[in-house]
């Protein structure tokens, strides 16, 4: 039976672009795959085209998630200029982009 490093695994898959390191350290990476970071920006920006701004909560009903991951994907976004958090809400910074 073969091992498997795990860590060495992700750290590839996010090298190569698979994978994007959304939050969290080494031993407990929050990771989402490209496809799906692109499909939850896609839906963001249909459903809070700018000017509009949108909670937490919302962004959890748009993409169909939890707490636990939408959060930290936000703020993911935040520090990618893909949003800009003011107090509890955010808007996109731009209608284009991927």
């Amino acid at each position: 039976e073969a091992h498997i490093d795990r860590d060495a695994l992700w750290r590839l898959l996010v090298a190569r672009g698979v994978l994007v390191h959304v939050a969290g350290g080494r031993d407990r990476p929050l990771l989402f795959h490209r496809d799906a970071v692109i499909e939850i920006k896609r839906m963001l920006r249909l459903a809070y085209p700018p000017p509009a701004s949108f909670t937490v909560s919302e962004a959890k009903e748009t993409v169909g998630s939890t707490h636990k991951y939408v959060v930290p994907l936000l703020e993911f976004l935040d520090g990618a200029r893909f949003t800009r958090r003011s107090g509890d809400r955010r808007v996109l910074l731009s209608a284009g982009g991927e």
